[in-house]
Formats: structure tokens, sequence, C-alpha cells
């Protein structure tokens, strides 16, 4: 018994480790199936889009003339 808990131990420190020299893509994709990815790509993109359009809204006044 004592040699599974150490055995599952250190994979679970091996693990961490390992996973956190690697950069959030590669773990993905080691995660990750082709589907997911894209869709958490296709997320991504839709927030970094809601994300410029409200930055665009907020650097116009009321008037549209560009002045706060």
């Amino acid at each position: 018994m004592k040699l599974v808990w150490l055995c599952g131990s250190v994979g679970i420190v091996a693990g961490a480790l390992g996973s956190s020299l690697e950069d959030e893509e590669t773990v993905r994709n080691a995660t990750y199936g082709r589907r997911e990815r894209e869709r958490q790509e296709r997320n991504r993109r839709r927030r970094e889009h809601r994300e410029s359009a409200d930055g665009d809204r907020a650097t116009r006044s009321p008037s549209g003339d560009g002045h706060r």
C-alpha cells in the first residue's frame, strides 16, 4: 500500500512540474482533442472581438466627434 501511495504521489508531482515547464499552448494540445481546441480558439477570438468593440465604444463621445 505504501508503494502505491508513493508512486501516485511521485506521479502527481512529476506531472505538475512537467506542465509548469511547458507553455500553455503545448499543454492544451496534449490535454484536449482537436474539436475542443477549435472551440477554445473560437471563444478566444469572440472574447477579443467583444473587448475590442467595447474599447472602441468607450473612446467615442456621445456626440460622435471623438472628444470626451
